[in-house]
């Protein structure tokens, strides 16, 4: 799923690099562990830790007051210039900023909703593949294209323009001014994520990531392939790569300087206006698996037990898949093996190698 800003990955520690002019850097004592998700405005963070929406940075619509509701049963956040959606019970909750009605959620979206973004005075949710949209409508943003009323599967939104996945193709309706609407052909099909702020959008396809609008518009070498999630801000991107972040564009709050503690471990990724946010995980460790040996003709059911597993889950035997994959807690990791060579065979999860199985 890809939400404006926001990032879902394995429970762990938010860390934030760029502008630091509202405190939004300041990741409080709580939200360096345990967190899930994350999100980023234009000066103010969300945080999902345990079902509730923790909040830091600019308050001055009181868009970090989190109300009663959003504090526990919340599965998904969004922000948008200076205000917070959480997603609770497939409803839409809204606080902050409320100028332009981006916070009277539309009674449509207090129920089936399985995804939501905002821009900077609208709110925008996702009900049985219609894209559902409430506040200013300034750029023609509430004006919801026929082919935006079903079969969207993912939703994000920039300043003031929408981006809609659809059968891998990309949707934009909204503010054109600043190129939104210029699509790369590339972008037609087989994307299988999207990411939008101020007036640019980027798309992942095949591992390489494709930029039109505001913002950086030549991708790096570097994130021409093997990137796994992508994140946007005001001038600049960032995209995940082998769990290190990859960052290029507007460097001048250092957006783009990402610290060591970014460059492995990290999960998730989100962009603030003019700084970043990774989700970084503890590291993954292998303390066993039972039974240790079986026939090289493969077909052994295996327990692997570690610490920090997480899903989506891969076990590789001697650099082969392994079949039936079951993520059964942090600690434990149900496999089949595959057919191998006789001998030792290295055993990952997620890449972190083990003691071989035999």
């Amino acid at each position: 799923m890809a939400l404006n800003g926001v990032a879902m990955g394995q429970v762990g520690q938010v860390i934030a690099w760029g502008d630091n002019g509202d405190g939004q850097l300041n990741v409080p004592d709580a939200a360096k562990s345990g967190v899930s998700a994350i999100a980023g405005g234009y000066a103010h963070v969300l945080a999902l830790k345990d079902s509730g929406v923790l909040a830091w940075g600019w308050n001055g619509y009181g868009q970090c007051t989190i109300p009663t509701a959003a504090q526990s049963g919340v599965s998904a956040i969004a922000c948008g210039f200076n205000h917070s959606l959480a997603l609770k019970d497939s409803a839409v909750i809204a606080w902050g900023e409320n100028g332009s009605g981006q916070c009277n959620v539309l009674d449509a979206a207090k129920s089936g909703v399985t995804a939501i973004a905002a821009m900077s005075d609208s709110s925008a949710a996702l009900k049985n593949g219609c894209v559902l949209v409430w506040g200013s409508n300034g750029n023609g943003q509430l004006d919801i294209p026929v082919a935006a009323q079903s079969g969207v599967t993912a939703i994000a939104c920039g300043a003031s323009h929408i981006v809609a996945l659809k059968g891998g193709s990309v949707l934009v309706w909204g503010s054109p001014w600043a190129g939104q609407y210029n699509i790369p052909i590339e972008a037609q099909s087989g994307v299988t994520a999207i990411a939008a702020k101020g007036d640019g959008s980027i798309a992942l396809k095949n591992g390489s990531v494709l930029a039109w609008g505001r913002g950086p518009s030549v991708t790096p070498a570097e994130a021409q392939s093997g990137v796994t999630a992508i994140a946007k801000g005001w001038d600049h991107n960032i995209v995940l790569k082998n769990g290190a972040v990859l960052a290029w564009g507007a460097n001048n709050f250092r957006q783009c300087d990402v610290p060591i503690s970014a460059t492995s471990g990290v999960t998730a990724i989100a962009c603030g206006w003019d700084f970043s946010i990774a989700l970084k995980c503890p590291p993954v460790t292998i303390t066993g698996v039972i039974p240790i040996s079986g026939p090289s003709s493969g077909n052994t059911n295996i327990t692997i037990t570690g610490t920090n597993f997480f899903s989506p889950t891969i076990v590789t035997i001697g650099g082969t898949p392994a079949t039936n994959v079951i993520f059964v807690s942090d600690t434990q990791i149900t496999a089949t093996t595959p057919a191998g060579f006789p001998g030792p065979a290295e055993v990952t999860v997620n890449s972190v190698s083990s003691t071989a199985f035999y």
